[in-house]
């Protein structure tokens, strides 16, 4: 046997204060100890410390992985079922499926398995199911904890917000940190003194004044790849009750305690708590400067301009901005140029006005080319639309058969009507015909979306045709981009060409 040793030990449980955590040195003299006794041969040993076991996407079990299809291991020892992975399917995949399809024994040393001996243990499902379970009342327990120390006014989260850093006695108070603090004093009171958010951010990029993701990266010793602030960074620190005192947490929170992807909180649900640390500025100050964005609606009139959003730099790429005159005139220019000058960008400031009716004759020009028979053609995206949604009707049931199927033969594996390998290849054979139908599915989709396409692009070109003005809606759905460059050259790229 070529023996790989698999220890894993979750970030709950790590112990942060050092190198490396006592579990995971107790778990390596544990199997150390254990192989030594059975005079296995260790090729290798993997160690994800601080992962959790519902993610299968760990570094040092993917290189397991991959060294048991390159041949390096032919056995893998853990202390227990729970080191492999909680995760119930994933985990009875690889126990029974992948690692006796590769023909690689497994020992779980505390749960007294072993693959080559008692491969037909009907213990494993359950003992798995019993781990998943687990997680998600350790979950629960985690998430309760957090979310009453939150309610208590401690801080909870990695990195502290610009212009605090976390009490080295303490890692749940929040004191301040002296420069980044200046900083945000400096942002308050300049805002309230008369000076804009955009305003602000270019003197700040200018001063060469580190942006707060730079200056926490600093402090890790990392470098990034831009330090130019931005206006809705500005707005970030000018809205936070943290620079009063007020502790705000909760913003955002996991999906579940098996998918790591974050969703927002409604503002209602946050967790805020008044006085739980030394403000950086006063309520009258922090008030002062909400008075004045809730006044502040100037940019907000520009969003009924048909061509927000679709204008882009031809050099940075960003979306170009409206400025408007005392004249009432509009004026598209760059955006990371208004924000610093010549540092970074060119002006590209062109009247909105003979810019909208450029493209606007434009458009209708390229439409014009492409007038054609309509309703001939609506009739055969008819039909066309009607035979996809069939066909993916039928895959659909295919799948949810196939699907049936599998589950009818999990249960004959388990009542051992079937072997090992009749298990494996009867499932892969259905693995295969699920695949097959859902790449189809997908294939289908991408036909029945420029289907959809075609008829909205048919319907649009007739109505703009017939409008002397298009609207908003019409304008996203015909044109891709429209891109200006230093010298104020335009250049527009349609969806429909």
């Amino acid at each position: 046997m070529n023996v790989g040793i698999y220890i894993r030990l979750s970030e709950e449980d790590k112990n942060k204060k050092e190198n490396e955590s006592e579990s995971i040195k107790n778990q390596r003299l544990f199997l150390l100890n254990y192989a030594k006794e059975k005079k296995f041969n260790i090729i290798k040993e993997y160690v994800d410390d601080g992962y959790t076991g519902l993610d299968y996407n760990r570094p040092q079990f993917k290189l397991m992985i991959n060294d048991i299809n390159n041949g390096l291991i032919n056995c893998i020892i853990t202390k227990d079922f729970s080191r492999l992975g909680r995760e119930n399917s994933q985990f009875i995949y690889y126990v029974e499926t992948f690692f006796p399809q590769k023909k690689v024994r497994y020992i779980s040393v505390n749960d007294n398995y072993d693959s080559e001996i008692n491969c037909d243990n009907d213990i494993v499902p359950f003992k798995s199911v019993i781990n998943d379970f687990y997680s998600k009342d350790i979950s629960k327990k985690v998430r309760s904890t957090i979310y009453s120390k939150m309610e208590c006014g401690l801080y909870v989260g990695s990195k502290p917000c610009y212009g605090y850093k976390k009490d080295i006695n303490n890692k749940n108070k929040l004191v301040i940190d002296t420069y980044p603090s200046i900083i945000v004093k400096s942002i308050f009171a300049d805002f309230v003194n008369g000076k804009n958010m955009s305003q602000i951010a270019r003197e700040l990029t200018e001063r060469k004044i580190d942006i707060p993701s730079f200056y926490n990266q600093k402090c890790v010793g990392k470098k990034p790849h831009y330090n130019i602030w931005k206006a809705q960074t500005i707005k970030y620190i000018l809205t936070n009750e943290i620079y009063i005192g007020n502790m705000v947490q909760g913003k955002v929170q996991n999906i579940s305690y098996k998918v790591k992807k974050r969703k927002k909180i409604n503002k209602k649900n946050w967790k805020i708590v008044e006085g739980t640390h030394e403000p950086i500025i006063s309520k009258e100050l922090f008030f002062q400067a909400q008075k004045k964005l809730n006044s502040n609606v100037k940019y907000s009139k520009h969003t009924e301009l048909l061509l927000i959003g679709l204008v882009k730099c031809k050099e940075c790429g960003t979306a170009l901005g409206s400025i408007s005159t005392s004249n009432h005139k509009h004026y598209f220019n760059c955006k990371t140029y208004l924000l610093n000058h010549k540092m970074a960008c060119y002006s590209h400031s062109i009247n909105y006005e003979k810019l909208e009716k450029i493209v606007i004759d434009d458009l209708k020009t390229e439409l014009n080319k492409r007038i054609i028979n309509y309703e001939k053609i609506n009739n055969n995206l008819n039909k066309k639309r009607d035979k996809i949604t069939n066909d993916i009707s039928n895959s659909k049931k295919s799948i949810l058969d196939l699907k049936r199927k599998k589950e009818i033969l999990y249960s004959d594996r388990l009542n051992n009507i079937l072997s090992v390998e009749e298990y494996i290849e009867t499932k892969e054979k259905i693995d295969n015909k699920i695949k097959i139908e859902s790449e189809s599915i997908e294939k289908l989709k991408i036909e029945l979306n420029d289907c959809e396409n075609d008829f909205s692009y048919n319907s649009l070109v007739d109505s703009l045709l017939k409008l002397e003005k298009p609207n908003k809606l019409l304008l996203s759905l015909l044109i891709d981009k429209i891109e200006i460059n230093k010298n104020k050259e335009i250049e527009i790229s349609y969806n429909f060409c």
